[in-house]
């Protein structure tokens, strides 16, 4: 088995369900409303981009952040298992296993 590296700064791309949808809404409301009133008043409404595939397009880490609470063992799926990554962002590692 070989390695691959992947920055997680890097962007993945994924299916969102009915579920991860909300979760996402949620916590883009929850971070603007942490912000000062005065900060708030000129945001534009929270969207979540789509591409015409169906999905969207989170840094590797932020992906994490907000979705990591809800992947565990049985619990209701909020994106599609299969997970879009740029082939260019994937390094060999020259140690195998």
């Amino acid at each position: 088995m070989s390695l691959l590296s992947f920055n997680i700064n890097n962007s993945v791309w994924v299916k969102l369900t009915e579920l991860g949808r909300s979760v996402y809404l949620a916590d883009a409301h929850a971070w603007r409303e942490a912000l000062p009133e005065i900060a708030r008043k000129n945001l534009t409404p929270v969207q979540l981009p789509v591409d015409e595939e169906g999905y969207s397009r989170f840094s590797g880490w932020e992906f994490m952040r907000v979705f990591g609470p809800y992947m565990y063992l049985g619990a209701p799926g909020v994106f599609d298992m299969n997970i879009r990554i740029n082939s260019d962002n994937i390094h060999p590692i020259e140690r195998n296993i």
